[in-house]
């Protein structure tokens, strides 16, 4: 059956008419009746069937049906085809989310298709069809292919296709695929290169990894070790003992001055090893309990993974607070790819032609007028370089409330994906009664107390104007006793986790329901199995992203950039088993 017969067959089996379904679903009536009428139809991948297979489960056992929710499920999953008619919105919103995610603006697409620039702007705000939506497609697709390709983003485009990892990633095999896409009812994919991070970040413990890494068993750093002046490295290989020496030369110097890392390189065709690894860990480590910053600039144009990947292996250091991150507007990379370390000691600098990593040549120096010349040109590139991301710790509370202050002025609607219940919705009684409960001191309280009145009043102002969707998870009792969840106090960096007790929990999101039938622009989605416990993000308008790690110590990563902000902004979490 399709997915609409499908539909209507299990609305017949439970006896449910539209609205039961929608309730139940946290669907809107009008979504479900496209399904019915099959004027739409979800993605494989989108959140909708999990919700309408949770609100059928939930249908059924009121009429006394034994129909596992994973079988309603896959029912739905099954009969998803691959072949869909385009619906000309889903058309729409895909051609703008390909457009921003790989940088492309109208004005350049217009004169790549020999497009007016008006249609196009007239096309892209939906004012107005083009004649031919097919031809229009396949000229928007060639041209995207070759963007893309030159701005190293074909792996990234890759994975939004759905296109097989065992293919090989080519231009002629892309494009029939972008086509494909552009006219099919698929929403943007969900497995994206951020997912990794992410999930990292939930489970991340900054005092597990403390503890589990020994700063005092550094014998390798500590101990005396001649090096000369100027030395030569050549190849990968090299290159990482290039970076462990860097670290070392700048540990035995005990300088204090902020160091700069640059690098455009690719990233490296197989990972390094283990012992390179703890090594790079640990020095660096060492370098932050110093107390030295280091101000890392990335290459925004490389393929979306590899930024991903990269600061992957830096977040255990991004929780210290101690490391900014920055990218530049117009990278100048070429034919050729560079590096450049400064510290106060040292300079490690590179140089290879694209494409073959294995025959860099890279330079470390000590020398003095080295360091100056290199450090001018480290502090013109960072002049030049743009925020990525801003971290802050409990040191920087005030900062950060600014931060999120700049959502209420961003024009765009608010997405907000949490691991826990938004502490705007809970009632006050019911909050004070569980901190209570906790043995969490009056003058505690009385801070929580006064930044829930905070949040609560910034989103009656956010949701006057503007749609402010939630995605939260809707825990049954039996699965919040297995794995429970605290109150989001990250905001004041509360030096404890709060446990919620079930009816606290309970009565939080009963309250949090209520006020959503009270605001339409306040838009709730259940989740039964969130694939984050201890994350929150957000993402406000085109480009301002916030990441908040809930529990304690909590720390936030605050994003400005558009491309990044695309990413998150489409992110379907996974499900969990």
């Amino acid at each position: 059956m399709t997915f609409q017969e499908t539909l209507n067959d299990y609305l017949a089996r439970t006896e449910a008419t539209q609205a039961d379904l929608a309730k139940l679903s946290s669907l809107s009536g009008s979504t479900i009746s496209r399904y019915r009428s099959g004027d739409r139809c979800p993605s494989i991948e989108s959140r909708h069937l999990l919700q309408i297979a949770d609100g059928f489960f939930l249908l059924a056992k009121e009429k006394g049906l034994d129909i596992p929710k994973k079988q309603i499920y896959q029912d739905f999953r099954n009969s998803i085809s691959g072949g869909l008619t385009v619906e000309y919105s889903t058309w729409l919103q895909n051609l703008t989310f390909l457009l921003k995610s790989i940088g492309i603006r109208g004005g350049a697409l217009a004169r790549a298709i020999d497009y007016d620039p008006s249609s196009i702007s007239k096309i892209l705000s939906g004012s107005r069809k083009p004649a031919d939506v097919g031809e229009f497609t396949s000229n928007v697709a060639a041209y995207a292919i070759r963007v893309a390709a030159e701005t190293r983003s074909l792996e990234y485009l890759a994975s939004l296709l759905r296109f097989p990892e065992d293919t090989p990633v080519s231009e002629a095999a892309l494009q029939p695929a972008l086509i494909r896409w552009l006219g099919s009812n698929e929403e943007p994919y969900g497995k994206n290169p951020i997912g990794g991070f992410l999930e990292k970040l939930d489970h991340f413990s900054l005092d597990d990894y403390l503890k589990a890494v020994n700063l005092d068993d550094v014998k390798l750093f500590t101990l005396p070790h001649q090096q000369t002046t100027v030395k030569l490295y050549s190849g990968i290989d090299e290159l990482l003992t290039a970076e462990i020496d860097f670290i070392r030369a700048t540990l035995l110097s005990h300088s204090t001055e902020d160091c700069l890392l640059y690098s455009d390189f690719p990233a490296l065709t197989r990972d390094p090893s283990m012992n390179f690894f703890k090594l790079w860990m640990v020095g660096m480590s060492l370098l932050l309990k110093r107390g030295l910053r280091f101000d890392l600039i990335v290459d925004i144009s490389k393929p979306l993974r590899e930024i991903a990947v990269g600061i992957e292996a830096y977040l255990p250091l991004l929780m210290t607070g101690q490391i900014n991150i920055f990218y530049l507007k117009t990278p100048e990379c070429g034919n050729f790819c560079h590096q450049i370390r400064v510290s106060g000691a040292a300079v490690l600098v590179g140089i290879s032609l694209q494409g073959r990593l294995e025959e860099g040549r890279f330079t470390l120096t000590k020398r003095r007028e080295d360091l100056r010349f290199f450090r001018r040109q480290a502090e013109h590139l960072r002049a030049n370089a743009l925020p990525l991301t801003e971290v802050f710790r409990e040191n920087r509370q005030k900062d950060y409330l600014a931060c999120i202050d700049e959502i209420e002025n961003i024009k765009g609607n608010v997405r907000f994906v949490t691991g826990s219940l938004p502490i705007f919705s809970i009632p006050e009684d019911v909050l004070r009664d569980l901190l209570k409960l906790r043995n969490i001191d009056e003058n505690s309280i009385a801070k929580i107390l006064k930044y829930r009145a905070r949040c609560f009043r910034s989103i009656m102002r956010i949701v006057k104007t503007r749609t402010f969707t939630v995605e939260y998870p809707d825990l049954t009792e039996e699965a919040f006793n297995a794995d429970p969840i605290c109150l989001m106090l990250s905001d004041v960096f509360f030096p404890e986790d709060v446990p919620y007790t079930y009816e606290a929990y309970d009565a939080h999101r009963k309250a949090m329901k209520e006020f959503s039938e009270k605001h339409p622009n306040l838009i709730l989605i259940q989740d039964s199995k969130p694939a984050f416990r201890n994350l929150t993000y957000s993402v406000a308008g085109d480009e301002h992203v916030i990441i908040s790690k809930n529990v304690s110590p909590a720390i936030h990563f605050c994003i400005r950039n558009p491309r990044i902000a695309q990413v998150f902004k489409f992110f379907i979490p996974p499900l969990r088993d």
